[in-house]
């Protein structure tokens, strides 16, 4: 019985070393999982940062490019031909980077700003630059506001729009001025060029018209000619760009007849 009582002892206590030993090694192991585990996520999460960082550091790099680029060309100036302006903006264009403009151009993903399709700036463009009105390539960030289309130029690497001249002279800190090659050399936009129509053919003339017996009424004749006298300063004023001298006085001269 002594025996017996001794063997129950020496397995029992066999049994509780096992059960220890079993316990340890299960929490090693869970513990050198769970290492493991992090191991592998740090590893993850510092390869998805260096991806990121790397991808950063390309995109700033194209940024300095095209920095670069535009501070290389004569008079700090970036001109762009009438042909490439269709090619970016005609419905099928399938240019998406200022690479596949022209060769020696940047690689940078090209990003278009304009006018929705209700404004008569984007009706003038389009006819001008692609050859018939409204029609455009669909794929750019389209405003009824151009001070949207200013922020987002202004903080766009790689953005190219257009709208009216008197947003940029309220934003000449934020733009770049583009001037344009119609065929007779690069000509930028200034309150000179615009009225004399050497900024071709982006300058759009404005028009009112009088209909002749209407003028005859002392009401319609005091406005029209109002308009005639004050019209170059007021136009100024807000923004816009006055018709010279000539185009007034010829006016006043058919209104006399």
């Amino acid at each position: 019985t002594q025996q017996q009582s001794l063997i129950q002892q020496l397995l029992s206590q066999h049994q509780t070393e096992k059960t220890k030993l079993e316990d340890d090694l299960r929490t090693e192991f869970t513990s050198t999982l769970a290492n493991l585990k992090q191991q592998l996520e740090d590893e993850k999460l510092e390869a998805l940062a260096t991806a990121a960082e790397v991808a950063t550091r390309e995109s700033d790099e194209k940024a300095k490019e095209f920095e670069r680029f535009f501070l290389e060309q004569k008079d700090l100036e970036f001109k762009e031909r009438i042909q490439e302006l269709n090619a970016i903006w005609k419905p099928d264009s399938e240019i998406y980077n200022w690479k596949d403009v022209r060769l020696g151009f940047p690689n940078l993903k090209i990003r278009l700003y304009g006018p929705d399709t209700d404004s008569g700036t984007f009706d003038y463009f389009t006819e001008e630059i692609n050859g018939e009105a409204q029609v455009s390539r669909p794929d750019y960030t389209a405003s009824a506001d151009d001070n949207v289309l200013v922020q987002g130029i202004s903080g766009d690497k790689g953005s190219l729009g257009y709208f009216g001249f008197a947003y940029y002279a309220e934003n000449t800190d934020k733009l770049k001025l583009l001037s344009v090659d119609s065929g007779s050399g690069c000509v930028k936009p200034s309150l000179q060029t615009i009225p004399s129509g050497e900024y071709s053919p982006l300058s759009r003339p404005l028009f009112i018209y009088v209909n002749t017996d209407s003028y005859k009424r002392p009401e319609v004749k005091t406005f029209v000619d109002f308009y005639m006298e004050v019209g170059p300063d007021l136009t100024n004023e807000v923004g816009y760009v006055a018709s010279s001298e000539s185009t007034y006085s010829e006016n006043k001269s058919r209104l006399s007849e």
